[in-house]
């Protein structure tokens, strides 16, 4: 799982992106049948003004101001070394109606990130400009490739295409000195690992798998990475040696398991990441990630264990998934209620009482209102919504106020899987209903009317 944003010249939105995630379709395609909700965009602002007719601010002041326009193209991390301070770990991307370079500032909240709209890093005087791709080089230098077109994403009056550009923007380098990564023996991209300019550690540490691919020795380098893992004390440091030793097939599981209980969170989410990288994640490793799941202070590492679900088989996440479930402080976290959803989802098909029962015991009522809308739409629904109900009632026997948003979200689950069906009620439902009818909450009771109606309940019309 990475920290990395994406955006495009359609929707200007920013996402991080993580593994297992279902994102907005692009041009509203539909991405996964169970999906149901989809990881909103991570950014607090837009680069547009025009709300009703993305088009409608387009040339202002106002629209200048709020950075250009709608349409983007090209998404780079700045992780280079030739910028000023303040440019490293932000975003850029290619502002196509605004003719710019535009600049957004990431900062952790819950498990992920939110961005803010920071000053444009350039601004581009030719009206022809259309920024496309952005890369930093080997000396921290950006390059910029200019489409060169007057038609906003297509050719409206410019059919050349001889006219195309690339840029190279420099702070304060007057020569940019030539670099051969290939020329450095495996000891020098060992110690690259350690440069301030990650173009250099992502070239270095590519050509050291491919030379371990190809054959040579890597005890050595190995030591020598595991060395940099131990004693290096910033989180980045520590991180290309992870990364560098699984390369080359440095990270066993005795060292990967040794890494869950770090000090460090992001040390421990890339452990989770990589243990479960084949599916088959040691019975010792899952039982240390289950106390993190259950325990653990880190919503990232939780992230991270969210993530990994979708690649263990099925009968291997209930114990995982039952514990997330039970962490009521990431309720408003903007990734984990929805990437536990997107685990938890498959298992109506490996355990379906079980199943019934995770949705009533979740402190996440956006589980289990998707659990429940699930079971309701299912093929199996009127013995599916019998096996829910039955745990349900637990719901009702208990005035704790702490139940009443996991009820609501179960019945709102229901009204939304039996939309456009009507079922004959399940034998239970008379039991309850007589419950719900009740309920001290009027929310709840209305919720319990429109189920009613849904289940064909005579007493619903009275």
């Amino acid at each position: 799982m990475g920290h990395a944003f994406v955006c495009n010249c359609v929707n200007p939105h920013l996402f991080q992106v993580i593994q297992g995630a279902h994102y907005e379709p692009w041009r509203g395609r539909e991405s996964s049948r169970f999906a149901y909700q989809r990881i909103d965009t991570i950014a607090d602002h837009l680069h547009f003004v025009g709300l009703s007719n993305v088009r409608q601010g387009l040339n202002s002041a106002a629209e200048d101001a709020a950075g250009g326009g709608h349409a983007h193209c090209g998404t780079m991390i700045y992780l280079g070394d030739a910028l000023p301070a303040p440019y490293r770990n932000t975003l850029m991307t290619n502002n196509i109606h605004g003719r710019r370079i535009n600049n957004d500032i990431p900062r952790r909240s819950g498990s992920g990130y939110v961005a803010s709209h920071g000053p444009d890093v350039l601004r581009a005087e030719d009206p022809w400009f259309m920024g496309v791709t952005l890369a930093y080089g080997a000396s921290g230098e950006i390059y910029v490739s200019d489409w060169s077109d007057t038609g906003e994403c297509h050719s409206i009056r410019n059919t050349r295409r001889h006219t195309g550009r690339i840029y190279r923007l420099t702070y304060e380098q007057e020569t940019i000195a030539a670099t051969d990564m290939n020329a450095l023996s495996n000891e020098a991209l060992v110690d690259a690992q350690l440069h301030p300019n990650d173009w250099r550690v992502r070239h270095a540490r590519r050509l050291l798998q491919e030379r371990f691919v190809a054959g040579q020795p890597m005890d050595e380098i190995r030591v020598r990475l595991r060395e940099f893992l131990k004693t290096q004390t910033e989180t980045a440091m520590r991180l290309r040696a992870l990364w560098a030793l699984h390369c080359i097939d440095g990270d066993d599981d005795e060292l990967l398991e040794g890494l869950l209980s770090d000090a460090d969170e992001n040390l421990r989410s890339w452990a989770i990441t990589l243990l479960c990288e084949d599916r088959q994640p040691p019975v010792s490793a899952t039982e240390k990630i289950l106390k993190l799941a259950t325990s653990g202070d880190s919503a990232l590492v939780r992230l991270s264990i969210t993530s990994a679900l979708q690649r263990l088989p099925l009968p291997k996440r209930w114990s995982l998934i039952e514990s997330l479930s039970q962490r009521d402080e990431d309720i408003d976290d903007q990734n984990l209620p929805l990437m536990l959803w997107y685990a938890a989802e498959p298992l109506i098909d490996d355990d379906a009482s079980r199943y019934a029962k995770l949705a009533v015991y979740s402190q996440i009522p956006l589980l289990s209102k998707h659990i429940a809308r699930r079971i309701a739409s299912s093929q199996q629904a009127e013995a599916g919504i019998h096996a829910l109900l039955a745990q349900v009632l637990s719901l009702l026997d208990d005035r704790d106020q702490r139940t009443k948003p996991v009820l609501a979200a179960i019945l709102d689950g229901l009204l939304i899987g039996l939309e456009g069906r009507r079922l004959s009620p399940p034998t239970n439902w008379s039991t309850v209903s007589a419950k719900l009818r009740r309920h001290p909450d009027s929310d709840i009771r209305q919720k319990g009317v429109r189920v009613a109606l849904l289940l064909n309940d005579p007493q619903a019309i009275l």
